[in-house]
């Protein structure tokens, strides 16, 4: 259970450092796009429009990794004064009852929405715009599998942790930075 635990963070780890790549690009865009618009009185519509790709990218593909991290927004009225083994059996029972199923609905659903858009060849409404928008549709699916991934290795964490094959539960920096 430990080894599978390891190749889903490290898979979480390699997506969430291939979106971080995206956020460089994306300043250095929009920064172009700007000066464009600015010093020049041009916009190019393509250029919006890979931004919202590398927004997706960054968005999407590192939801998992915020997940590793235990970076996600939660609404917290009593999980942070729960004892580790309250946390673990709470994040089991929420993630195999209400987040396994519902990002296994989002990930199909997204699935098949990207394969509908490649197979009417749909592109950008707007003259000028990209031409494969099953591109960006696809992010969306590749996204809610990569949090699917990482959900798998919280649940199997705490299963572990629960029953008494690790002495801690929550993840640290430094048990991250050991995988890497």
């Amino acid at each position: 259970m430990k080894g599978l635990i390891n190749i889903l963070d490290r898979i979480t780890l390699a997506s969430g450092r291939f979106a971080s790549l995206f956020t460089h690009l994306l300043v250095l865009l929009i920064c172009i796009d700007v000066m464009m618009r600015y010093l020049f009185s041009d916009s190019q519509i393509w250029i919006m429009e890979v931004e919202i790709y590398f927004f997706a990218l960054i968005f999407l593909i590192g939801g998992g990794f915020a997940g590793l991290y235990n970076n996600h927004v939660r609404v917290d009225l009593w999980y942070e004064k729960l004892s580790p083994k309250n946390k673990a059996l709470t994040d089991l029972i929420g993630g195999i009852c209400l987040f396994l199923p519902w990002v296994l609905i989002l990930t199909l659903v997204a699935l098949e929405y990207a394969q509908t858009s490649y197979r009417i060849g749909e592109k950008s409404a707007q003259p000028g715009g990209l031409p494969y928008t099953f591109l960006l549709k696809s992010i969306i699916a590749v996204g809610f599998f990569f949090l699917l991934l990482q959900g798998v290795s919280q649940i199997l964490k705490a299963i572990r942790y629960l029953l008494g094959y690790s002495d801690h539960y929550e993840i640290t920096p430094a048990q991250l930075k050991s995988k890497q």
